[in-house]
């Protein structure tokens, strides 16, 4: 599958999501606000599957990581937030 093809995926997607929450059958916003971190999940994944761009393997994993922890975050999987660990890391 090519990367056009996905993005005109979710892009398709997100008009549907949208179009059920303006017809009231269910809570759009909600479920885009907790489905968003994906997109970076999606991001990392599509990094990682092109094979020419060897030096993009790091910030592929770190927007799979990053984007997986928001996601449990919002749904109410993890105990804390990502700043509770990353600002005292940086300090």
């Amino acid at each position: 599958m090519s990367s056009r093809l996905v993005i005109g995926l979710v892009i398709v997607a997100i008009g549907g999501l949208l179009l059920l929450g303006n017809l009231g059958w269910l809570d759009s916003r909600h479920l885009l606000r907790t489905l968003w971190p994906l997109a970076l999940v999606a991001a990392g994944v599509s990094m990682m599957r092109n094979p020419e761009r060897g030096k993009n393997q790091t910030w592929a994993w770190v927007l799979i990581t990053v984007g997986l922890w928001i996601f449990l975050d919002k749904v109410g999987w993890l105990d804390f937030n990502i700043w509770q660990l990353l600002v005292p890391a940086i300090l």
